[in-house]
């Protein structure tokens, strides 16, 4: 009698067991199932119908896979299955964690530019702190620019000085060397510029101290129903690495008009050199110079020369493209030129040579190909044609199944790449629309030309730069191509 009870109570003991392993199993496949679809809807990509179906097909396997789990001669496999599909399910909710991250931070600095300062001294001086500068003249730029006026507050903070007032850059530089100040006080993009046209500058100066400020920009969205609606988003490269908020020349320019209805994107380069009509300076300067002034006045200049409205912009740097294009595991792209580039890579140290034909670039190698110019007699032309090249093959590489295997490296690499005023709404309602009719996109890009001329800018006024006087026939030719686009039903 004592043996018939402990052989039945040592099988309930196991069918305890038993039930407490097939709860668990089955509780397991309820929870990460409902944290997969939870977080699918959240990230609000998929159209309705596709969510709808996936929910379905996650209550079917978890049922399938419960009863199989609570009948004996399945238990063993449907466990396994059990164990695989929650492996599956939490491959799933980590990309969908780091998607969901990344489209959050979407549009969060679209407001928000950052101007990097310096005070300069003479290389031969006895300056090495700015402790030193006390009492001292330096030279300050005037203007009213926002910016300028914080940063003037901010080194007023650090230490007196005497300040003495000049009109243009050019003026700053020729104070310092003439010893008629002992600092000046400038922007990144101002003393980029010197060194670029200033003989000598950059080898009689040095960088005494160097901060940032930041400055709220205006808004300038003008927003569309991007899934019903045509709308025109603008692509500024600026010239410089580190944070994107950075304000710097605007070195690539392109224009893309995007009718979702037809399907239909039409791309325009436009060169860096154009000889343009500054937006609220009312002054002739080179197109790359607007990105000085902020993206605002890039966009606005570029509606005044193509008479259209802008909608979006994103903006880019060095920094972007290189940490991108590594992410993605490099580009493949087809070169017109044999030709070796300048020094352009983030390090400055490396010369690359592309043959005719196929290259495939790293992040540093597709930045000297889309910034090398002097290597070909016409040079802006052939780099606005090796920019939308490597643009364009981003674009495939990024559409490409094999993107999945460097995923969350291209995300965490996007998270600080761009500054765009679309949002997140925006972008989940084309990704879903795109999921939902999976139409091809008819793409067409022009790049624009004109005629190189030196002459005065705006923002280096004393001394004649090389520019480029557009082409009017081109302009109105891309002008009638926009609105083609936009108008088409």
């Amino acid at each position: 009698m004592a043996k018939k009870v402990k052989r039945t109570i040592s099988k309930s003991a196991k069918r305890v067991k038993k039930n407490h392993f097939c709860a668990i199993v089955i509780g397991l496949l309820v929870v990460v199932s409902v944290v997969l679809g939870g977080l699918l809807y959240r990230l609000n990509v998929l159209p309705s119908g596709y969510i709808v179906i996936v929910v379905c097909a996650l209550i079917v396997v978890v049922g399938l896979l419960s009863i199989g789990v609570l009948i004996k001669k399945s238990r063993i496999v449907c466990s396994i299955l059990s164990l695989i599909y929650m492996l599956l399910c939490l491959f799933g909710i980590f990309y969908e964690v780091h998607t969901i991250g990344f489209l959050g931070n979407i549009g969060k600095n679209d407001n928000i530019s950052t101007e990097n300062y310096k005070l300069i001294v003479l290389k031969d001086s006895s300056y090495h702190d700015i402790k030193d500068l006390k009492n001292k003249n330096i030279g300050i730029l005037s203007t009213k620019e926002e910016g300028y006026s914080k940063a003037l507050s901010t080194l007023e903070s650090k230490f007196d000085f005497k300040s003495k007032t000049y009109e243009d850059v050019i003026s700053l530089a020729e104070a310092l060397i003439n010893k008629s100040v002992e600092g000046i006080l400038i922007d990144e993009a101002g003393n980029e510029l010197l060194k670029e046209n200033y003989q000598g500058y950059d080898k009689v100066i040095k960088i005494l101290y160097e901060f940032s400020i930041n400055v709220k920009q205006e808004d300038i969205t003008k927003k569309k129903d991007v899934t019903k609606e045509a709308f025109t988003l603008y692509i500024s490269g600026i010239d410089t690495y580190g944070k994107v908020t950075s304000v710097s020349r605007s070195d690539v320019n392109i224009l893309v008009t995007v009718n979702p209805k037809t399907n239909k994107i039409y791309m325009v380069h436009v060169p860096r050199d154009y000889y343009v009509t500054l937006a609220g300076k009312n002054a002739k300067d080179k197109l790359t110079h607007s990105g000085i002034y902020g993206i605002d006045c890039s966009v606005k200049t570029l509606e005044n020369l193509f008479d259209t409205e802008i909608n979006y912009y994103v903006r880019l740097n060095f920094t972007s493209l290189i940490n991108v294009v590594n992410a993605i595991g490099g580009v493949d792209v087809v070169s017109n030129y044999s030709f070796d580039t300048g020094i352009y890579d983030e390090h400055m140290t490396e010369i690359y040579h592309f043959n005719k034909g196929k290259n495939h670039l790293n992040g540093s190698q597709a930045l000297s190909f889309v910034r090398e110019r002097h290597a070909f007699s016409d040079g802006d032309r052939v780099r606005g044609e090796n920019q939308m090249l490597v643009l364009s093959a981003i674009i495939n590489k990024v559409i490409s199944p094999s993107i999945l295997n460097n995923y969350t490296k291209l995300l965490n690499s996007l998270s600080n790449a761009f500054v765009t005023n679309l949002t997140e709404e925006e972008l989940t309602k084309l990704v879903r629309k795109q999921l939902d009719n999976n139409k091809s996109w008819s793409i067409e890009q022009t790049e624009l030309n004109g005629t190189a001329a030196y002459q005065y800018t705006f923002s280096y006024p004393r001394q004649k730069l090389y520019t480029m006087v557009p082409d009017e026939e081109l302009i109105n030719n891309a002008k009638e191509k926009i609105d083609e686009v936009i108008n088409e039903k």
